[in-house]
């Protein structure tokens, strides 16, 4: 309202002092129409020009306080960038004292990634700038579906040769002593307040994955969980072996859901089975596909489960088509459940396409998780990261995504196998799995050998007639995998199985170190103090009380305008008593002589009019009124104060008109 009245004002002083003189001057000019005449014309329209831009200058001055809400997103701002100065200072603190903690070689590699990444903020700035110009967001390249099959993504290449063993330990003991406290739960960092001194800000440090991490974990295991694993992983697998087993429990280990979903894992039920007659047996037949589907459904109902994942051993080339038939009625099984699930499947490491259609089940899968836990018949590792062999992690990788261009890597998933395969070269006999904790019960005095940019580890073993190759991986193999996976841009790593490496925590450490980092976060922002702005003060007008007073932040106000109308109520009361009084004495003394006497009168009766006004809107934001607006009982009517005053309004200009009707009736009968 104010910045109208002053928009008028503004708009008659501009009409005032600049149309009138135009028009005189233009008539000027037309009767003497000289050069001389023609210099103080221009003169006189540059003055007033002057005068006008001084005129518009103090006329927003004025109007500025007025402009609430531009005033309060301004102090907003100011409080952010307060904010923001104080995080990127304590963050360069944090980096410098990360560095004198850090040995050599940690402390070049993140002053590179350092580097990198302000390389990367300047190249986002310019992509901004060139959007900002050509007003719309840059087209990106469109791959047509009919195309041939585009060249292999390039997989991101393993380091060149060992690291030091030495470096790389210190670095993980350090940067694992400041995260396993933080897995327990979030640090409290600090408490900073803004200059105003009426807003605090909660920070606190805690441990975030950088990429899903899925830890599968069998019914029937005899491994125990360490109780870190659960802090770890973002989702837990729980395998159950649907297809051959006839059970309808699931399993002895059915009590570790719990611990898992307390910790805040998701849960995933998984259905596999143990070899590949089920799984012909399975495609071959609908019957056993349905009671599938409902068993599964059933369990994840009961685990409270998210998603459903398939682990299938053997399945052929001939059932490609009927194993995506499979997962079509699964996936509608899931749609229409009561509760929706998501399905996963596993294929494994070196199907190369044969038995999987991936273009046909990409939209209805949320993850593809390849699995390296199970030999091919080639003597060697089960997961080799790049030994140029047709079964390595980087090959088959990059043959999925050139075979299926249109899945984004993020849908894959890498599993790692805590286990490792023995070949027993004379005699030759079939491989032996063992686990990780097998191998370090059994060979811990063996050297262990690796293989060029770590791509697996191994150990050679001779006894008196047998020599055979043990191939693993170890903390060393399993970190050059899960740079990898991260440089690669894949939706996650998968351990299988949880348990199997014991209760060492080697492979844990290593997971902590690569997969978990560091970040900084705001907890909560609390409000002290706020300061009354005129638009807090409309709201108590036009809004509903029982909306607009049931936040912390409103509760804060309508205790402070409360006072505040308690203030006013009372000197405006104060008031209305003095002019009363002074009108009083003086009609006493001078009666009808008194010149301001109805001057007085009309400003009683009009003080009196708005100390009603500010005494009904007090009594509406007082939280001890119980009969309108929301009181300290949380007990509240929800009627507008507006609508209150609006009632008030139409009852006495009622009362005045009925009162005037009454005596235009009955002029005759006024004494």
């Amino acid at each position: 309202m104010f910045r109208n009245l002053l928009l008028v004002f503004s708009f008659c002083a501009l009409i005032s002092f600049g149309a009138v003189p135009g028009h005189h001057s233009v008539h000027r000019s037309q009767q003497t129409d000289t050069p001389k005449n023609q210099a103080n014309i221009q003169k006189t329209i540059a003055a007033k020009k002057d005068s006008i831009s001084k005129l518009g200058k103090i006329v927003r001055a004025l109007i500025k306080p007025f402009k609430f809400r531009a005033n309060e997103e301004a102090r907003i701002r100011k409080i952010v960038e307060g904010y923001i100065q104080k995080d990127t200072a304590n963050f360069a603190q944090q980096i410098a004292k990360l560095k004198t903690q850090m040995p050599p070689d940690e402390s070049q590699k993140l002053e590179s990634l350092m580097k990198e990444i302000e390389t990367m903020q300047l190249s986002l700035q310019g992509l901004r700038e060139q959007i900002d110009e050509n007003g719309k967001k840059i087209p990106s390249p469109i791959v047509a579906k009919d195309s041939p099959a585009t060249k292999p993504a390039a997989a991101a290449q393993p380091p060149l040769g060992l690291p030091n063993p030495a470096t790389e330990a210190a670095a993980r003991q350090k940067m694992n002593a400041i995260i396993f406290p933080l897995l327990s739960g979030p640090q409290k960092i600090s408490n900073d307040t803004n200059k105003h001194k009426d807003t605090i800000l909660y920070r606190e440090r805690c441990a975030v994955p950088r990429t899903k991490i899925f830890g599968f974990y069998d019914q029937d295991s005899q491994n125990r969980i360490n109780g870190n694993y659960f802090k770890l992983i973002t989702t837990f697998v729980y395998a159950s072996n649907l297809v051959d087993g006839t059970a309808p429990n699931l399993g002895r280990n059915y009590n570790v859901i719990d611990s898992a979903r307390r910790r805040g894992c998701e849960i995933l039920f998984s259905v596999y089975n143990s070899n590949a007659a089920s799984t012909t047996r399975l495609m071959g037949n609908l019957i056993p596909q349905d009671t599938l589907i409902k068993r599964a459904i059933s369990a994840a109902a009961r685990i409270g489960a998210k998603g459903i994942n398939i682990d299938l051993v053997g399945l052929s080339q001939q059932q490609r088509g009927t194993f995506v038939k499979f997962i079509g009625k699964l996936w509608q099984a899931c749609r229409i459940a009561p509760t929706p699930y998501y399905i996963s499947v596993t294929i494994p490491g070196d199907d190369k396409g044969v038995a999987y259609d991936l273009a046909s089940l990409n939209n209805m899968v949320k993850y593809f998780i390849m699995d390296f836990s199970r030999g091919n018949g080639r003597a060697g590792a089960l997961a080799p990261l790049n030994d140029n062999s047709s079964n390595s992690i980087q090959t088959c990788f990059s043959l999925y995504l050139s075979w299926s261009p249109y899945i984004a890597p993020s849908k894959f998933v890498l599993g790692v196998p805590y286990q490792g395969v023995q070949w027993v070269s004379t005699p030759k006999a079939k491989p032996q799995y063992l686990t990780y904790q097998q191998l370090r019960n059994r060979y811990a005095d063996s050297a262990a050998s690796y293989e060029p940019g770590l791509s697996a580890a191994y150990i050679t073993v001779n006894n008196k007639n047998t020599s055979s190759d043990i191939w693993y991986d170890d903390d060393l193999t399993l970190g050059a995998k899960y740079d990898f996976a991260l440089n690669s841009a894949l939706g996650g790593v998968a351990i299988k199985y949880l348990g199997d490496d014991g209760t060492t925590g080697y492979l844990q450490q290593e997971l902590t170190y690569k997969l978990i980092k560091i970040d900084t976060a705001i907890s909560s922002i609390k409000v002290l103090k706020e300061k009354p702005s005129f638009g807090n003060f409309l709201s108590f007008l036009f809004e509903d009380p029982c909306n607009a007073l049931e936040t912390v932040e409103h509760e804060q106000n309508q205790h402070l305008y409360s006072k505040l109308l308690l203030w006013v109520n009372i000197i405006l009361g104060a008031i209305i008593i003095i002019v009363a009084i002074i009108r009083f004495f003086k009609i006493k003394k001078l009666s009808s002589a008194w010149p301001y006497k109805q001057p007085f009168t009309y400003a009683l009766i009009g003080l009196c009019a708005i100390e009603s006004f500010f005494l009904l809107l007090f009594l509406f934001v007082w939280p001890g009124n119980p009969y309108f607006g929301n009181n300290r009982d949380h007990i509240c009517i929800n009627v507008p104060f507006i609508v209150l005053f609006a009632i008030l309004v139409a009852g006495t200009a009622a009362g005045i008109i009925l009162r005037w009707l009454y005596q235009l009736n009955y002029k005759n009968e006024r004494p």
